[in-house]
Order: C-alpha cells, then sequence, then structure tokens
C-alpha cells in the first residue's frame, strides 16, 4: 500500500504530505492487512525513515501474528 500527499494519522502518527509504503515481510502470499489491529502488525513489523523524510513500514500479514517467521520472511534487523 502506498500513501501519498494528503494527511495520515494512525494512533499517535500524524504525517503531513505523507509519504508512507507499506510492505508485507512475507511477499511470497498475498498481503493480510486488519485496520482495526494494524498496531499489532506493527508491533511485529518495522519501520524505515527515508532520506526525504519519507517512511517504509514492514508489516507482518494478519493471520500470522505470534507465529514463527516463515522461510524468506524478512524479520526486524
Amino acid at each position: 500500500m502506498y500513501y501519498r500527499h494528503g494527511t495520515l494519522r494512525m494512533g499517535k502518527l500524524l504525517m503531513v504530505d505523507a509519504d508512507m509504503q507499506v510492505v508485507d515481510t512475507d511477499p511470497s502470499d498475498p498481503f493480510d492487512f486488519f485496520i482495526d489491529r494494524y498496531n499489532d502488525e506493527l508491533i511485529e513489523g518495522y519501520t524505515r525513515n527515508q532520506p526525504d523524510y519519507g517512511l517504509l513500514v514492514f508489516m507482518r500479514d494478519f493471520n500470522d501474528l505470534g507465529l514463527p517467521l516463515r522461510s524468506g520472511e524478512r524479520a526486524a534487523p
């Protein structure tokens, strides 16, 4: 998912003129995102700030929360 321009508010994050890309930590399957529990997906993922002040957000699939990482899935460094 890619959010560009506009304003995003997620929890305590407020991003004006948004530039945020959400990436699945397991590219081998479709991304399973659940907006009502996005924070749980964030907790098991990680973020990377970009030089242009953008944000890359790596999230786990909702149905994988609490499970061990699968082969090929990228873990938080």
